[in-house]
């Protein structure tokens, strides 16, 4: 008899569950969102673009089935295009992304075509597609938007930047802040806001090294900078601290402090939170406070928690011996590193 009411009591329960799935699915149903066993097929994606192995989710709220076939027609086109012209091509998103890529298509002929893949799931999170309105010093990208779909309609206009071997498309709003970012100088705001360097798209060899600075179209060439080099021109005594911030970040355990005076300041472009690299090392130092001319900066290094000793590794992450920070040591931003 006991086991009978657990029988039934079991039952009530999934006659429950499967109410509430009914429910949910008519509610997905009636805003037009797909439910398992109605995702559409992207397998065909992977003939352009990489793509994440297993099945590859859409998003239904973020656009309709005949956003996706316009999507793949204009994809399709490029195939028959054989000879690209000076920026026409495939890019991809700059700055850092580490749950998902973005890529971008196009030729003056046949349109444009982006998306953004968000691995973890994974899905095809957004595409945008539309056509390219090209001028001598920027390209500016219209969206295509069908009467049925969710997807809003945008004009993006990116301007043409070359760096070396390597080409950019940076959107107009954020070119100072990429400028700043790309020679080593640019400081996050204390509230996170402000410009977003980020908002660029990137062609050619990711791994060739880049110096000097890239160069803009002569109507924003005013925004272009240089990095900034200095001399380690006053050492003072290590010092240890626990719960210490540089201002651009915190380091809870026990380290080791240096304070330091470069032979930089506002004159030459030096601001409060600028972070330069210690010639043959991996320290880094962090403008705390700026002069005129000079500017006292910190270098935090982590520490053997017996012996209190300094800690610091090689680019394999091997032990080595740390480097003594003497007077005269150099120093300078980082050029060309769009990740940290």
């Amino acid at each position: 008899m006991l086991y009978d009411q657990y029988f039934i009591d079991y039952l009530k329960e999934r006659a429950d569950l499967v109410r509430r799935l009914y429910f949910i699915t008519l509610l997905l149903l009636a805003f037009g969102i797909g439910v398992s066993g109605q995702e559409p097929d992207l397998t065909w994606l992977r003939a352009y673009s990489p793509v994440p192995n297993g099945p590859l989710q859409s998003r239904p709220d973020n656009y309709s089935k005949k956003d996706l076939e316009r999507f793949r027609s204009i994809l399709d086109s490029f195939k028959s295009q054989r000879t690209l012209g000076d920026w026409e091509g495939i890019y991809a998103a700059g700055g850092p992304n580490e749950v998902g890529f973005s890529t971008l298509r196009f030729t003056l002929e046949s349109g444009f075509a982006s998306l953004y893949v968000y691995t973890c799931t994974p899905e095809l999170r957004n595409i945008d597609y539309g056509k390219v309105i090209d001028s001598q010093d920027m390209i500016e990208l219209v969206s295509e938007v069908p009467a049925d779909s969710p997807r809003k309609p945008s004009r993006v206009k990116l301007v043409k930047v070359d760096w070396g071997d390597r080409r950019y498309l940076v959107q107009v709003n954020s070119l100072k802040a990429f400028a700043e970012k790309a020679v080593g100088i640019f400081v996050p705001s204390e509230d996170g806001g402000g410009p977003e360097w980020w908002n660029f798209w990137e062609s050619g060899d990711p791994y060739s090294k880049l110096s000097g600075r890239p160069r803009l179209p002569a109507r924003f060439r005013h925004l272009e900078r240089s990095a900034v080099e200095a001399t380690v021109i006053r050492v003072y005594p290590r010092q240890i601290f626990s719960g210490f911030s540089t201002g651009r970040s915190f380091h809870t355990a026990e380290s080791a402090v240096y304070r330091v005076v470069v032979s930089a300041g506002r004159k030459q472009g030096v601001k409060k939170g600028l972070i330069l690299m210690l010639d043959g090392t991996n320290d880094k130092v962090t403008i705390t406070r700026v002069g005129s001319s000079t500017s006292e900066g910190v270098v935090v290094r982590a520490i053997n928690k017996n012996t209190k000793a300094d800690h610091c590794l090689s680019e394999e992450a091997k032990l080595i011996q740390c480097p003594e920070i003497t007077r005269g040591a150099t120093a300078s931003t980082i050029v060309g590193n769009f990740f940290f």
